[in-house]
C-alpha cells in the first residue's frame, strides 16, 4: 500500500474510533430512540447515524470504488437498532475490506469514473466522480456525521444532568 492509502486507512480508523467513543456510556435504548427535545424536523438517532456512517462508507469505498454490489438500503440505516459491539464489528469488517481494496488500487483505478444513477426511492441523486473523489467523499461524509453525533451527545448529556 502507498503512504496516501495508509493515511486514509489510519484516518478512517480514528474517525470510527471517535464515533464509538461518542456512543460509549449511553444505554442501548437511548442509542436507538433518543432525540433531543430541541429537535426540529427529521433528526436521526445516534445508532441510526452510526449505521448510516457504515452504510455510506461501505457504499462509497467498497461498491463505488471496489465494484462490490452491496444492495444498500439507505433509508433503513437511519432506523437501525443494535449494540455498540455490533456496529464496532461492522466498522472492523469495513476497514479490513478497505485495506485490501486500497492495497490493490492503481493510479488508473483511482482516475476512473464512477457513475451513479438517481434513485429517488432511496433519496440519492445521479452523479459522476472519480474513484479517488469517491474515497474522499466517504471520508468527508464520515467526519460530517461524527460531528452531528458529537453535538447530539452533548445535548443528551445536558438533558441527563438537567443543565442547559
Amino acid at each position: 500500500m502507498n503512504p496516501f492509502s495508509d493515511a486514509i486507512l489510519a484516518q478512517f480508523g480514528k474517525l470510527l474510533d471517535q464515533v464509538l467513543e461518542t456512543m460509549q456510556g449511553m444505554p442501548e435504548d437511548a442509542l436507538a430512540n433518543w432525540r433531543t427535545s430541541q429537535a426540529h424536523g427529521d433528526i436521526s438517532t445516534m445508532y441510526g447515524l452510526a449505521t448510516h456512517i457504515a452504510g455510506a462508507g461501505e457504499y462509497w469505498t467498497l461498491q463505488a470504488v471496489g465494484g462490490r454490489e452491496l444492495n444498500r438500503q439507505r433509508l433503513q440505516e437511519f432506523e437501525a437498532r443494535g449494540s455498540i459491539e455490533a456496529i464496532s464489528d461492522r466498522y472492523s469488517a469495513w476497514m479490513t475490506e478497505l485495506a485490501e481494496l486500497l492495497g490493490r488500487l492503481t493510479d488508473d483505478d483511482l482516475r476512473s469514473i464512477y457513475v451513479r444513477e438517481a434513485n429517488p426511492v432511496q433519496g440519492v441523486s445521479a452523479l459522476s466522480l472519480s474513484k479517488a473523489a469517491a474515497i474522499l467523499h466517504a471520508f468527508d461524509h464520515t467526519a460530517l456525521h461524527l460531528g452531528h453525533m458529537q453535538v447530539q451527545r452533548q445535548l443528551w448529556d445536558q438533558e441527563q444532568t438537567g443543565k442547559g
